[in-house]
């Protein structure tokens, strides 16, 4: 399989454990509301139910914007490959690869670190659309592209 292909499955996988991880919260918040219903009364309960249904709101906001960035990563065919610096493309640069694809962050595959990013992302803006060996300044440091896969 090709790295591009690895780094666009990593993310599929990432994404797939973040939505598990937050239905599980989403399911304890709304089992601890049941039983907190059964057994209390008074202003505490009141309390104690609005902070979990506040909880639940933030978590449900969570799930929309992972399934988001999945109906993203399901537009971006892994396996296209382009000169210049695209949605979907890795690119390799002087200071490390990015995944220019939806927001994860760093993503390690082997000994690699592999940062993927939003092409809203602030270094994804100015990636884009440059080709090999073009070079960027961030931050004072200047990166060179040295692959687009």
């Amino acid at each position: 399989m090709a790295l591009k292909e690895e780094v666009y499955e990593a993310c599929k996988i990432e994404i797939k454990e973040r939505m598990l991880f937050f239905h599980k919260i989403l399911n304890d918040l709304t089992e601890g509301a049941q039983n907190d219903a059964k057994g209390s009364a008074g202003d505490k309960h009141e309390t104690s139910l609005s902070m979990m249904q506040l909880e639940q709101e933030k978590i449900k906001k969570q799930v929309k914007e992972i399934q988001e960035m999945a109906a993203q990563l399901e537009k971006i065919n892994p396996q296209l490959n382009s000169v210049k610096v695209s949605l979907g493309s890795l690119v390799q640069t002087s200071i490390g690869y990015f995944y220019i694809a939806v927001a994860l962050g760093k993503l390690k595959l082997g000994n690699t670190d592999f940062y993927v990013i939003s092409q809203h992302a602030p270094l994804a803006k100015q990636l884009l659309g440059l080709s090999l060996k073009q070079e960027i300044m961030m931050n004072s440091k200047k990166i060179i592209i040295q692959e687009i896969y």
